[in-house]
């Protein structure tokens, strides 16, 4: 029979390559997937108007460019949920563009320090009290029309009370208007009573109101004074919610959230790095896998066999005559009714009354140790008859 072994292998690095392969693949597919949206131009497809990724005229990626390498930290989206949330933080200004924006939307802007009106269309309701719109674009707000040059034609206000107007000095002419009364203030007057720019300022809470698009648009934002104007309103904090509304994200506003208690933001900061720890911990080897014989059950003749190849490798004759000599002598002497700790003189008087020679006896038990094969093949063969004789076989 022969023996059966198991054992635990280290894999090569070629082994590891091998297992490994497919999860290389995906890695490679991913980064070339990654790769290609990062060389691809997806703003060129972004037509919406006042888009931050509009590259076209009636968007206003322009802008916001300018905006972020003044140090203007930009956010842009579409869910007016996401533009209410981070409009809260301190020191940050929104900005509403395009007159998609929720029925409800208003009714959280009083938890906002800072608000920009743009081209909304003719809104209403508690932000706009004290104001009316006058005028509509005859195309969707937002959108130029084909003489967008003509609207160069520019106005000149000396008397508005807003810093940022008075930096601006001058504007485009605006297809909407409003007209204002207290608190508000307006500016860059188009006709009688009808202006292109209104602000008021009551304690910490700012809002301003540009009812035209031109003045943050890609097209004209160059012209007059719309980029200074654009740039004091829109960059007076540190941080800007640029929300354009999308006709997807619903009608109406969802109410925020309550904000999560700072014990679950510490515990759930905790928990995580626990888990981490615990990972690493787990998957900390202590050492290199090496090949490990596991026990398994062996025939007790490969055992003498092994043992008779180790002992004749290293000519280990006398070795293996007095193992011989000594199983048998204990076997004699269970069979003569002798303890295996009796001495030597005992064991010899029990076989001297089983009727064997004792010289004999005492020769093959105790003689002097083999120096061959030879020798040693005879020994055993004296022991084995030695044993028979006792035995009376």
């Amino acid at each position: 029979m022969n023996q059966q072994r198991a054992t635990v292998a280290t894999l090569s690095a070629r082994q590891r390559l091998r297992e490994s392969k497919p999860l290389l693949i995906l890695i490679g597919i991913i980064v070339a997937c990654m790769a290609l949206l990062l060389i691809i131009p997806t703003n060129s497809q972004d037509r919406r108007p006042f888009s931050a990724g509009n590259l076209h005229d009636e968007g206003s990626a322009a802008l916001i460019e300018v905006l972020r390498e003044q140090g203007v930290n930009v956010f842009v989206t579409s869910s007016p949920e996401d533009a209410i949330a981070r409009a809260q933080q301190p020191d940050t200004t929104l900005a509403v563009a395009g007159d998609v924006v929720p029925l409800n939307f208003q009714m959280y802007t009083d938890r906002i320090d800072s608000i920009v009106w743009i081209a909304n269309g003719q809104m209403t309701g508690p932000e706009f009290n004290g104001v009316t719109f006058a005028g509509t674009s005859q195309l969707l707000p937002g959108v130029l029309k084909p003489d967008v040059p003509a609207t160069v034609r520019l106005l000149e206000d000396s008397t508005c009370r807003s810093e940022a107007a008075k930096r601006a000095g001058k504007i485009s002419k605006s297809e909407v208007t409003v007209s204002v009364h207290e608190p508000w203030t307006g500016c860059f007057e188009q006709s009688s009573g009808q202006f292109v720019y209104a602000e008021k300022i009551e304690g910490d809470q700012y809002r301003a109101i540009i009812p035209g698009g031109a003045v943050v648009q890609n097209k004209t934002i160059a012209q007059a004074g719309n980029a200074a104007l654009a740039l004091n309103t829109l960059g007076r904090n540190a941080n800007l919610v640029w929300f354009v509304g999308s006709l997807n994200a619903g009608t109406t506003v969802a109410a925020p959230a309550p904000p999560m208690p700072l014990w679950l933001k510490y515990g759930i900061l905790l928990l995580g790095l626990t888990m981490a720890m615990l990972a690493w911990v787990k998957g900390v080897r202590l050492g290199r896998l090496v090949p490990e014989n596991l026990p398994t059950p062996v025939p007790a003749i490969e055992t003498v066999q092994g043992r008779g190849r180790l002992l004749r490798s290293n000519r280990a004759h006398a070795h293996a005559a007095t193992s011989l000599r000594v199983h048998t002598a204990r076997r004699i002497a269970r069979r003569l009714g002798v303890t295996d700790h009796s001495s030597r003189a005992a064991l010899t008087e029990a076989i001297r009354a089983s009727g064997v020679d004792v010289m004999r006896a005492d020769d093959t038990l105790w003689g002097p140790a083999p120096t061959n094969d030879q020798d040693l093949a005879r020994l055993a063969q004296e022991l084995k008859q030695l044993e028979a004789d006792i035995r009376h076989e």
